[in-house]
């Protein structure tokens, strides 16, 4: 049984080594095999990664001449697995999601044994300790992708407030927002899932050359994923049995010291993605 772990990577020099060891130390390491993915990085940590944890068998390097986002990033990498390395399941990760369970590939099998998923996600634990699985706000109409983007140009408009006032704000959202995730964890079925850490089935795979949308280039992934995957009738399932820790945004705060551009660049990429998402709505709606 052939495992293939895709870990996206732009600038994430550490996080990145750390995925990589973690993934190490996981059983059956014969059928295991790791993709790096370099997303344009164009910093030269890529080089740095190659020399820490030597490119062997296993581990295999593949580079970008640029930013592809993550869409498309992963697309080539899951393109890769599926054609190269004949793989029954392909996982991905962001660079900065770390598997600390070594039976990790067994239990993700029992699960599918008991569930026959096409995409599964696991528990997603945060440096904070939030569980991020499963998605507990999806845009999956019309009138929430309008209410989304309508909050993203309220939020973009904010960023340039003053510190107080953005503050205030702020703590209104996580306040509400803290309200809407308090949920026990139990394994569900059809339910929207982070895009952190998805793992795909040997069933998904026969049947798709890529899993993203390619379109888009950062956010709303899995907004996109899970409208198609519900429109082709697939199965998402979101299983407690297994946890990652994500230390999230690392990439993100690498390339943005000023919060306000960062908060910015977020809101910009999301809207744009939001509106590919309506897009499609808008056509499947007119079928």
């Amino acid at each position: 049984m052939k495992f293939c772990f895709v870990i996206l990577h732009y600038r994430t020099l550490n996080e990145t080594i750390e995925c990589i060891q973690h993934l190490k130390k996981l059983k059956n390491q014969h059928d295991i095999q790791i993709i790096v993915v370099d997303n344009g990085s164009n910093d030269a940590s890529i080089e740095k990664i190659k020399k820490q944890v030597i490119e062997e068998e296993n581990l295999l390097y593949v580079e970008s001449e640029y930013n592809l986002g993550f869409a498309k990033g992963n697309n080539l990498g899951y393109t890769i697995s599926k054609h190269k390395y004949q793989a029954e399941y392909i996982f991905m990760l962001n660079s900065d999601v770390y598997i600390k369970e070594k039976e990790f590939t067994e239990l993700v099998v029992e699960i599918n044994k008991q569930t026959n998923f096409d995409i599964l996600g696991p528990d997603i634990i945060t440096k904070n300790g939030d569980h991020q699985n499963p998605v507990n706000y999806i845009n999956n109409d019309i009138k929430l992708v309008n209410k989304s983007i309508m909050r993203n140009r309220i939020s973009y408009f904010a960023s340039f407030l003053p510190l107080g006032i953005k503050e205030l704000i702020k703590k209104n959202r996580i306040k509400k927002d803290e309200s809407e995730t308090c949920r026990e964890l139990v394994q569900i079925e059809d339910c929207p899932l982070h895009g952190a850490c998805l793992i795909f089935s040997e069933n998904f795979i026969k049947n798709h050359e890529f899993p993203f949308y390619p379109d888009t280039f950062l956010y709303a992934e899995e907004d996109i994923l899970y409208y198609l995957g519900k429109k082709r009738y697939e199965k998402f399932v979101f299983s407690p049995k297994i946890k990652v820790l994500h230390y999230e945004d690392a990439a993100t705060d690498l390339s943005f010291s000023n919060q306000g551009k960062k908060r910015r660049f977020i809101i910009k990429n999301s809207n744009r993605s939001l509106k590919i998402l309506k897009k499609l709505m808008k056509s499947n709606n007119s079928l």
